[in-house]
């Protein structure tokens, strides 16, 4: 069972100086309130045997202000805070035995509770976790490592994460300190945590830190002369083993004596004012002693860039301040002369150095005299952790700082469509691109940019996460580039912004649609018996020129006709040659175009007619009446067939629509079948046959009509306003199939037709 306690308020009795760059989201706080997480599973049995965690600790407690705050956190398979006062924690903090799994998410709920009390007392709070390894717990599922990403971002306070040996170096503390605004250190061994310690303390005390180095028995640490005036105190630190004794000698000869750190494993010399010039020491007792010298100076040097991750393969840009306490306690930047360098060692453990800062907008600086010291690295080609020690000088003033960047493989946009090759008839061209590794960015957008062959640019938005769409309309032939690009991106917390350009041939089929509608054939006695009049339903893509040709003896009038763009319906007359017999005939017209226009559904247009016979037509008149009437009632029965079998059927089926976004189950429904027309108009319009009150639909929106085909009939829609299928804008009619969906407007259409086919 969990036991929470209330927050553990040390008392520090020794004043000491630590410094590494405060990281961009942790500025300097004169009070700080810090959450120790340690892990203390089973497997710390290998990777830290002689407990130099818990050592860490009481020495980051001895380091602390007296107007600091501290708890401390134990977790394995489960979690326990720990809540003495100062003098126990020092004296008495025993190691529990390492057991158990790495539950980190209870870790995390522990801090949670304390972080209720942290509030009241005011300044900053940072939480440290040290662990050997990726978060597991005895019965695992898995959202569990997203659920302890979502807390953690939950708590709103930066993780600073020590990743003790290579085991601990994961993506998940990669997302859980970029989730955080925090970082994450690396431990090879045990041996480095006490460092680990400092260097995090360092960055949320805004202290500067020398030496390090691991001395057999004697050694020595320098505080320059010149930077002397400028430190206020100086805590010299002696990792050692327990039986040894650290004998300490100022400058001037004389011993420092005053040992302050409470535990047999390091000792503490502090010195307030202390002068310039050499500190020796000397381990008495024998054993490895590693020695540093903390300096509470009034210069900081604070790394701005580069953050906790960085993308491979992109250039890594170095930006420093220089900061200057004030006798008031707050930190200013100071612009003007200051030397800057760097040295960044990379993963396979090469060393390069960067000679000189800029602050005068060039070498990748971008603003002159802002006080951001800038230099670029170039573009790095191996993934891993980067190191970069950071050296400045204000004339002869030293400061320093440190911090490690993970690169790593962002992903990059993979082109998915349209291919290199396009055709396009009547639709939209598609543009799609996705993220390799099925990865997605936290936020942005992917904005493609089209160059059509004349040099005419059309930007189109797309949509997606991961998977990005949108389209085009091209309207020339020729080569297209597409460049695909992110903006306002980020991954892992980090802006990254990448592109990818494409280059595809379009080509523009145009297309004319024709089927006859209406024939007309003469009916009355004294009509040219040859002559018939046929009605041509015209779809056509663009404006063209179509040439009309028929059978020798035959004639078609006129022979050649400009169509324009859309649907329109026109009127040819055939005539027949003389002499022709009352048998049905089969007459082909013959449709040609320009070069690579595409006549839809066939070239030729096959006509079956028959003309009736004069004696037919105009048989002698009888003396009888009554002859007269029969021929006159049957000769208009048998025209008014005729006519009947010309004309389109009435518009049948049923149109359901419903609100973009609602379920389809909430549609209205309208039967066509009942209306009895040939032809429906849609609209919001008063006089429209289907009128739909929705605001975002014209006056006169679509038409529905039927068409005679040689399959049957077919209903057909034909956009006034804008119609839209999936991702197509719709400008020509189309035909409607059972079951076929559209949007206009604000709304989603459905057609449904009575034989459900």
């Amino acid at each position: 069972m969990k036991k929470y306690f209330p927050l553990l308020l040390i008392a520090v009795l020794c004043m000491c100086a630590l410094g590494a760059a405060p990281v961009e989201s942790l500025p300097p706080a004169e009070k700080i309130t810090v959450l120790l997480i340690v892990d203390n599973s089973g497997s710390m049995k290998t990777s830290d045997p002689t407990d130099l965690r818990f050592t860490g600790v009481r020495l980051f407690a001895c380091l602390l202000d007296s107007k600091d705050s501290l708890s401390l956190i134990i977790f394995s398979t489960e979690s326990a805070v720990l809540a003495e006062d100062s003098a126990k924690l020092l004296e008495n903090l025993q190691a529990p035995a390492a057991n158990g799994y790495t539950n980190i998410k209870a870790a995390l709920e522990d801090a949670s509770e304390l972080l209720k009390d942290a509030e009241q007392h005011g300044g900053k709070v940072i939480i440290v976790l040290l662990t050997d390894g990726k978060p597991e717990i005895p019965n695992p599922y898995p959202q569990y490592e997203r659920e302890t990403l979502d807390f953690a971002r939950a708590l709103n306070v930066p993780i600073m994460a020590i990743a003790l040996t290579s085991a601990a170096q994961t993506s998940f503390l990669d997302q859980l300190a970029a989730a955080t605004g925090g970082t994450v250190i690396s431990a090879n061994s045990a041996s480095d945590i006490l460092s680990n310690y400092l260097q995090i303390l360092g960055q949320i005390k805004d202290r500067t830190v020398i030496g390090g180095e691991k001395n057999k028995s004697n050694g020595a640490l320098k505080i320059e002369q010149t930077l002397a005036p400028y430190v206020n105190s100086a805590t010299f630190v002696f990792a050692k083993p327990e039986n040894t004794k650290v004998r300490l000698v100022g400058p001037d000869g004389n011993e420092i004596t005053k040992d302050h750190s409470g535990d047999a494993r390091f000792s503490l010399f502090t010195l307030e004012n202390p002068v310039g010039g050499t500190y020796s020491f000397r381990a008495l007792g024998g054993g490895q002693v590693q020695a540093w010298a903390i300096l509470r100076s009034r210069l900081r040097v604070k790394i701005v860039e580069p953050g906790a991750i960085h993308p491979l393969n992109r250039e890594l840009p170095v930006v420093v301040n220089l900061l200057e306490e004030t006798t008031a306690g707050n930190f200013i930047k100071i612009i003007g002369d200051a030397n800057f360098t760097a040295l960044i060692t990379t993963p396979d453990g090469n060393k390069v150095s960067l000679d000189r800062f800029y602050d005068d907008g060039t070498h990748g600086d971008h603003t002159a005299d802002d006080g951001n010291y800038t230099r670029i690295f170039p573009a790095p080609k191996v993934e891993g952790v980067y190191q970069i020690a950071v050296q400045g000088w204000k004339d002869a003033i030293p400061v320093q700082a440190e911090t490690r960047v993970k690169v790593t493989k962002f992903p990059e946009l993979i082109v998915d469509f349209p291919q290199e090759k396009v055709e396009v008839r009547d639709a939209a061209v598609e543009l799609q691109v996705h993220l390799d590794g099925a990865a997605s960015f936290e936020q942005g957008q992917v904005i493609a940019r089209v160059v059509s062959p004349s040099g005419q640019t059309d930007e189109i938005a797309m949509t997606g996460n991961g998977v990005y769409v949108g389209e085009f309309f091209p309207i020339e032939d020729g080569e297209y580039r597409a460049t695909f690009e992110m903006r306002d991106a980020k991954f892992q917390g980090v802006n990254f912004q990448t592109q990818v350009e494409h280059a595809f041939d379009v080509t523009v089929i145009p297309f004319v649609n024709l089927f006859v509608n209406k024939i007309n054939a003469p009916a009355a006695c004294f009509s040219t018996a040859n002559e018939f009049s046929l009605l041509l339903s015209i779809t056509s893509s663009s404006e063209e020129i179509l040439h009309f040709s028929v059978p020798d003896g035959w004639q078609v009038i006129p022979d050649s006709l400009k169509v324009k763009q859309g649907h329109q319906d026109i009127q040819l007359r055939l005539l027949a040659p003389g002499g022709v017999s009352e048998d049905a005939q089969h007459v082909e017209i013959l449709v040609e175009g320009r070069d690579r226009l595409e006549i839809q559904p066939d070239m030729r247009i096959g006509i079956d007619v028959q003309i009736p016979g004069l004696v037919t037509r105009c048989r002698t008149p009888i003396s009888l009446s009554g002859a007269i009437f029969l021929l006159v009632v049957t000769g208009a029965a048998s025209i008014q067939r005729k006519r009947k079998a010309n004309l389109p059927p009435p518009v049948s089926g049923t149109l359901r629509y419903w609100k973009i976004g609602e379920s389809p189950a909430l549609a209205t429904e309208i039967d066509l079948t009942a209306l009895g027309k040939e032809s429906l108009l849609i609209g919001n319009g008063a006089t429209c046959d289907v009128m739909i009150p929705q605001a975002e639909l014209d006056s006169e929106h679509a038409r529905i009509w039927t068409e005679k085909t040689p399959e049957g009939v077919e209903m057909a829609l034909e956009p006034i306003g804008e119609v839209r299928k999936g991702y197509s804008q719709q400008n020509v009619r189309f035909v409607l199939r059972h079951g076929e969906t559209f949007r206009m407007g604000a709304h989603e259409f459905q057609f449904l037709s009575d034989s459900g086919q």
